[in-house]
């Protein structure tokens, strides 16, 4: 029996109901289904919670760890950003130094390039009418020799007895750096041509840096640039500069003969005690005359011609057109480049004058002196004698 009480209009019944027990029993199952599946429920429902709880902690776990590594790129792009500012300042810092030096060194190079005439040169009489010839090069490389040489001057006791003016002799200070200022002497046989002497580059006192502006190389009509015991930087920065300022040069690579001495020495065709001259003499011989080399000279021919090539390559620049292997002793005159080196030298003197009178664009009396001079060489065929 069960009571069951309704409220109705302010009055309160009472109904009592009567079930009978085997209801009782299947209500109480149905309910206790209900209720289990109600539990089911709610447990699935509630996995189901957990999991989504946890996947939205893991999202916002995640979220915040985004946050934290964007924190962190943020600060780490901040301090890159600051360290690429401060290179690049340094860098506009250090490209405006160099721009500086740049303008320093076109400033002082042209200070060097552009250079007036020296006094020795504005001092020497008819140095713009005359034909002035420079000899620079190594110090102790031969360049007095070679003056003497090219000019016909084997001694002083020579000239002595030919009656020529001892005043005319470049003195040769053996193992020594005889040359200390710009000498001038005058080709006795061709007095409109004057030999400059100057003293030798790269030494303390005239280092390659100022050496073209002191000697005032622009305003010669030829250099002859005479090199010794090896080409060097040094030699390489004269040169770049006579090229690059169109002053009119050659290279003369002298003492070539104890070169080839000891490349036959070598090939054990001569001795220490024999020099190679008397053989290259002979050859020439046999080659103007037409006679057959020997197989000792055959040999020798074929030394010569491999030292020959292997100093033109050491030689090889693009800012070197003509070199030539001599020995600047007068008994060597005739032997090795010397004879071409000298055709070469007019060669050069003609194109230097017909440049002047291009810019000059007429004829005046010291073109005309020019042209003499030159119809002299022509009729010497040679400035030396040979």
């Amino acid at each position: 029996m069960i009571a069951q009480h309704v409220f109705s209009g302010g009055t309160t019944t009472t109904t009592t109901k009567y079930y009978e027990p085997e209801n009782l029993v299947k209500d109480n199952e149905a309910m206790e289904q209900t209720i289990t599946t109600v539990t089911q429920n709610n447990a699935e429902l509630i996995e189901k919670l957990e999991a989504q709880q946890q996947n939205t902690q893991t999202k916002i776990t995640k979220m915040q760890t985004d946050m934290e590594n964007e924190k962190t790129l943020n600060k780490e792009s901040e301090d890159k950003m600051t360290e690429l500012k401060q290179q690049l300042s340094a860098t506009q810092s250090y490209l405006t130094q160099i721009e500086e030096e740049r303008i320093q060194f076109l400033k002082e190079r042209d200070e060097l390039l552009n250079y007036p005439r020296t006094q020795t040169q504005m001092d020497y009489v008819k140095f713009d009418d005359d034909i002035q010839i420079c000899i620079t090069g190594h110090s102790r490389a031969g360049k007095s020799t070679f003056i003497n040489t090219v000019r016909d001057i084997d001694s002083k006791k020579k000239m002595e007895k030919d009656g020529r003016d001892l005043s005319l002799f470049a003195e040769v200070m053996h193992g020594v750096e005889g040359t200390t200022k710009a000498t001038p002497y005058k080709h006795d046989q061709i007095p409109i041509i004057t030999f400059w002497d100057l003293p030798g580059y790269g030494t303390p006192k005239f280092p390659n840096e100022t050496y073209l502006k002191v000697m005032g190389l622009r305003y010669f009509n030829l250099v002859i640039l005479i090199i010794s015991d090896g080409f060097g930087e040094q030699d390489t920065n004269i040169i770049r500069e006579l090229f690059e300022h169109e002053i009119p040069f050659v290279v003369a690579f002298n003492k070539f003969d104890a070169i080839l001495k000891n490349d036959l020495c070598t090939a054990k065709l001569i001795d220490e005690e024999t020099s190679p001259n008397p053989s290259i003499r002979d050859i020439n011989k046999c080659k103007d005359s037409g006679t057959q080399l020997t197989e000792f000279l055959t040999q020798v021919q074929a030394a010569y011609d491999k030292t020959h090539q292997r100093m033109t390559t050491v030689l090889e620049s693009k800012y070197i057109e003509d070199a030539f292997f001599i020995s600047s002793h007068y008994a060597n005159r005739n032997i090795y480049d010397m004879p071409q080196l000298i055709e070469t030298m007019k060669k050069k003197i003609v194109e230097n004058i017909q440049n002047k009178q291009k810019k000059l664009a007429f004829f005046s009396s010291q073109n005309q002196s020019y042209i003499d001079a030159l119809k002299k060489m022509e009729e010497n065929k040679s400035i030396i004698t040979n």
